[in-house]
């Protein structure tokens, strides 16, 4: 027996489906509160009606409910859970619940308590929306006194990409691979650069295609499109610099949106700062939005000077523009955004790549993007990407691209894939000693983290020693290796060596970084 709710023809793909396996179905109340949470909820009283739709889903995030008398036998096809994003597990009898852990399935709790179990589920819930916001937001307050190097936003992911796809070849491969994805949407074959951007105007299946990819972050997809999104990109940055020679006004242009109310209410949130759109933003006056009930009609005001591509009724603004939201108004259930189109984009890019080349001075604009998505925690993106550099990669970035993809591994716990990376890495010919540093401490972590504390050891001194020769003393680096050497005292249970080592660590990190910064928490929470 099933129970389901019918999916919105509406309703794209990006979507969670909140599958509840409840052999009973007599959760009446719980029923009434996922469907107030969520679009998509399904119920299933028999398992393997459960283990079908899990097998069939392409692209939405599946969330799995499941109660403790069924865990064992629905864990029992573990091969079929490990697709499904989020597993919850309630249990209606403490004394019946024995602790269930698995490390290929992504349990996120254990609950007794109702309350508890909602707010986690509604908790991932708007994580997953905020992926799929069409705008991203960031801070821009003291931005110029604060480290950025660690940073890690999608704001920040969209100026980068703009600059990094640009670095793959132009070449006939790209074109081929571009064509490919033309041809399931359109019979269209004369294809010339300098059209982009009425190609892009002109095919509705191009703009959703290349924002989903973004909004997405399919670098899969990406990396096929990537001969048009450099054309694109050219293109307008050419318009650009026309215009600007002759439109120096300020102008409003207005345009008419749909926002969900999570992503209405993060706007109200965040006024004041800066946002982007994760694509490219095109104004058009005679825009007829689809009817959506769950998206909220929103009156969108932009002042610019039209520094950007015009044509007519329609403005196209480049993927990296950056807008500041002015204000926001809710009058006679009309709701107003004003934003205006601001320089902070560059501004707040350049400052990153600067703080990330005060750490590592040699690293390319397109290794520093996939550093961006590591420390965003994004490692199969990051992964890919770094894939397709190693086919297209020049000499200098190859000892990076290793490394980059042994911190991938290394994150998700492969640990012997990791070390093969790094081994890689530091075997090159192309690494530089000083650079070298950074490769050691990474073959350490792996060491330390296997249990080998006297290996790991080694390589931290060695790490340390060559970055003494240089860097000064109070440097970032040095500091972490203070900080992994203080790590192997406390494993020798050498407590006094162990804590002179982190505070030192410490020391460093709180002069180099000035403000407050994610490293002085980890050295703060080491030395507790």
């Amino acid at each position: 027996m099933i129970t389901k709710r019918l999916f919105s023809k509406d309703d794209n793909d990006e979507q969670i489906i909140i599958t509840c396996f409840h052999p009973d179905n007599k959760i009446e109340d719980m029923k009434n509160q996922l469907n107030q949470m969520n679009n998509h909820v399904i119920f299933y009283t028999e398992l393997e009606s459960c283990i079908s739709l899990i097998q069939s889903i392409q692209k939405e995030k599946i969330f799995l409910i499941i109660f403790d008398s069924y865990v064992c036998e629905s864990v029992s096809h573990i091969d079929i859970f490990q697709q499904v994003h989020s597993i919850f597990i309630f249990y209606t009898k403490p004394e019946d619940f024995k602790y269930l852990f698995h490390e290929q399935l992504n349990i996120i709790g254990v609950y007794h308590r109702l309350d508890f179990f909602y707010s986690a589920l509604q908790e991932q819930i708007n994580l997953i929306a905020e992926q799929f916001f069409q705008w991203t937001f960031y801070d821009q307050t003291n931005f110029l006194k604060r480290d950025l190097s660690k940073q890690s936003s999608n704001f920040l992911w969209m100026q980068l990409f703009h600059d990094a796809i640009s670095y793959f070849p132009h070449d006939e491969q790209a074109k081929e691979d571009m064509m490919n994805i033309f041809r399931l949407y359109t019979d269209e074959k004369l294809y010339q650069s300098n059209d982009a951007i009425q190609w892009y105007l002109h095919n509705s299946f191009l703009q959703k295609l290349i924002t989903k990819s973004l909004q997405r972050k399919d670098i899969d997809q990406l990396y096929q499109l990537r001969y048009f999104l450099v054309d694109l990109i050219k293109n307008l940055t050419r318009e650009h610099q026309q215009l600007i020679q002759f439109h120096t006004e300020n102008v409003v242009i207005h345009q008419q949106i749909k926002l969900s109310k999570h992503e209405l209410n993060h706007f109200k949130q965040k006024q004041g700062q800066m946002i982007s759109l994760k694509g490219f933003l095109l104004v058009k006056q005679d825009i007829v939005l689809p009817q959506r009930s769950d998206l909220i009609d929103v009156h969108l005001e932009i002042k610019c000077n039209l520094k950007e591509y015009q044509n007519k009724n329609e403005v196209l603004f480049d993927l990296n523009a950056t807008f500041q939201v002015e204000n926001i108004e809710e009058n006679d259930q009309t709701i107003f955004i004003q934003l205006a189109a601001v320089n902070y984009g560059r501004m707040i890019k350049e400052k990153y790549l600067t703080d990330t080349h005060r750490q590592i001075e040699n690293l390319s604009i397109p290794i520093i993007f996939s550093k961006l998505m590591c420390d965003m925690n994004e490692w199969n993106q990051s992964r890919k990407y770094l894939q397709y550099l190693l086919i297209h990669s020049n000499e200098q970035d190859l000892p990076w691209i290793e490394y980059f993809i042994g911190e991938t591994f290394y994150e998700i716990g492969q640990l012997n894939e990791a070390r093969l990376c790094y081994d890689r890495a530091i075997k090159s010919n192309k690494i530089n000693l000083q650079d070298s540093a950074v490769v050691l401490s990474a073959i350490g972590k792996v060491l330390y983290s296997q249990g080998k504390y006297e290996e790991a050891y080694d390589f931290y001194q060695q790490a340390l020693t060559i970055q003494k020769q240089f860097y000064l003393s109070d440097h970032a680096h040095i500091a972490n290796s203070l900080d992994d050497i203080g790590l192997v005292f406390g494993r020798r249970l050498q407590y006094d060596q162990a804590l002179d080592f982190l505070q030192q660590a410490l020391e460093i990190r709180e002069k180099y970084y000035e403000n407050f910064h994610v490293d002085i928490a980890i050295s703060l929470n080491n030395i507790s």
